[in-house]
């Protein structure tokens, strides 16, 4: 038989130095594993790193974390709203540190925290990557954290990659944990209450999310819930979650280019299965679709932030409005 999911019962890692499984949590706070796991994917606390084959790892600081929840939740707080009080907890401990100033937490130059992000890749240093992931995600990252500190990162890795100078394998490193950090602030600030739907997707055999995931925490800023599909989502999918769902918007993302013939076979599928929803095309591949768009009533994606908030301002407004607070994000 295979180990229950709460088990994870591949040999435990020594307590020494503060990491522990999560059965071991479970034993320290009183806390199931279910539990665990469903505040992490619903609330984003407590936010373990993984091991290499993807068990978690929880630190002192975890684990005092989910001491303090249990305790909220036992006083009568929704764990929502004690998932809340975790995080500003977090926050003031990091602006009591060094480098805090009128109490909140300095910026750091322009750049510093994208060059460790990329260090910590090259380098192979797990560990490092993850903390300053979760640096940013405990300070409050936001959208300018985001534009500032990892789009950059992305950018520079592309630019190794390009060069020979990266991996495959430091490659999936930096996108698996870049995209659970990405994926872990959209959980944060989750736009439920929201009507105003964007469905997001990877066109077919496209495997990188991350710019995917970047426009979706920009539209969740700007008050609009984005329903994220992931990669290599054929147009058939994206048909049937349009009917499901009916989003004010569908944005698509491409980063390898088709061959002409393609990319022109696939563009007029997309369309077909976005019917009359306002659809737009970005990433690294989808210039080379512009010729094609506009015949099919499709837009490119610009890849600046407030360009691509203009354009899918336009969009919103052609199919009822904008939300209450988009002026104001």
């Amino acid at each position: 038989m295979m180990p229950r999911a709460d088990q994870e019962s591949e040999p435990r890692a020594p307590d020494a130095g503060g990491l522990y499984r999560i059965r071991r949590v479970a034993e320290l706070t009183a806390v199931p594993g279910s539990t665990l796991r469903a505040w992490e994917r619903r609330y984003g606390v407590p936010t373990p790193s993984r091991t290499r084959s993807g068990y978690r790892l929880y630190g002192d600081r975890e684990v005092e974390q989910v001491r303090t929840m249990r305790r909220l939740c036992d006083g009568g707080l929704a764990p929502s709203e004690a998932a809340k009080e975790v995080r500003v907890r977090a926050r003031a401990a990091l602006e009591e540190k060094p480098g805090a100033k009128d109490g909140r937490l300095r910026r750091e130059p322009l750049g510093r925290v994208a060059e460790r992000l990329v260090a910590a890749v090259t380098r192979f240093d797990e560990d490092a990557l993850e903390f300053e992931l979760r640096r940013l995600l405990l300070g409050g990252a936001g959208m300018e954290e985001v534009d500032e500190d990892i789009v950059p990162a992305m950018r520079r890795l592309g630019e190794l990659w390009h060069r020979g100078e990266l991996s495959i394998a430091q490659e999936h490193l930096a996108t698996h944990h870049i995209g659970t950090f990405l994926t872990s602030l959209l959980r944060m600030r989750r736009r439920t209450e929201t009507s105003h739907r964007a469905l997001l997707a990877c066109v077919a055999d496209e495997q990188h999310e991350i710019g995917l995931l970047v426009v979706a925490t920009w539209l969740s800023a700007w008050g609009v819930h984005p329903v994220c599909l992931g990669r290599s989502v054929p147009p058939s999918a994206i048909a049937d979650a349009v009917r499901a769902l009916r989003p004010r918007l569908v944005a698509l993302s491409i980063t390898i280019p088709p061959e002409t013939s393609a990319g022109s076979a696939l563009l007029e599928a997309y369309a077909k299965a976005c019917g009359d929803t306002p659809w737009l095309v970005g990433g690294a591949g989808a210039r080379s679709l512009l010729k094609r768009l506009p015949h099919l009533a499709g837009h490119l994606a610009p890849d600046a932030r407030s360009d691509f908030k203009a354009l899918a301002g336009r969009c919103l407004q052609s199919t009822g409005g904008l939300p209450r607070d988009w002026m104001s994000a």
